[in-house]
């Protein structure tokens, strides 16, 4: 679990990870881009579409019960943000990592390999991960369809949840956002 999750300090999803952990999932139509959902981007059913092996959660290693190759690194300089904070990334495990299933007739069987290619589809990710942020950031600005930024800063802030931290959560999230698209693709 430790070699899974552990950061090797890694950068390459250049996002913070609260951010990621309270995402939702990007809708495909805009129509429904302002309805209510709860669905987040980290499920593990979204996650596994792109090809990420599903892994437990542990109260040390993985918390969150992201998929195997997803770490958290502390102190981070992320693009758009003037400070450190805790961010995503990828383990070498993420790219370095396969299992396939096998089923001899008395049930499926999972088998991990380590040191084995993976079988992740990271532009497809990043495209989703660009999609799920770009989403929030238009709802940040439609003050009459803010619920899914109204649900993201809730979820992000916690405790400190005012409308203060919430603008400024909106002007970080925006910036962010905006640099990042200016840049390169998320990842």
């Amino acid at each position: 679990k430790k070699f899974h999750h552990i950061s090797q300090g890694t950068r390459t999803i250049p996002l913070p990870y609260n951010w990621l952990i309270n995402l939702e999932q990007p809708k495909k139509s805009p129509y429904r881009l302002f309805g209510f959902t709860e669905e987040k981007f980290v499920d593990n059913d979204h996650l596994l579409k792109f090809g990420f092996i599903r892994s437990k959660k542990d109260a040390v290693y993985n918390p969150d019960g992201l998929p195997i190759g997803f770490a958290k690194t502390p102190s981070q300089n992320v693009t758009g943000l003037n400070r450190q904070i805790d961010a995503v990334g990828f383990t070498c495990a993420g790219c370095h990592t396969s299992h396939f299933i096998s089923d001899d007739g008395s049930g499926a069987k999972e088998y991990i390999v380590e040191g084995g290619p993976a079988t992740t589809d990271l532009g497809l990710f990043g495209k989703s991960l660009a999609a799920a942020i770009g989403q929030t950031v238009l709802s940040s600005h439609i003050p009459v369809f803010d619920g899914r930024f109204e649900r993201f800063a809730r979820s992000v802030l916690g405790d400190t949840y005012s409308p203060q931290a919430k603008l400024t959560l909106k002007k970080d999230l925006t910036v962010f956002a905006t640099k990042n698209a200016r840049e390169s693709d998320i990842i």
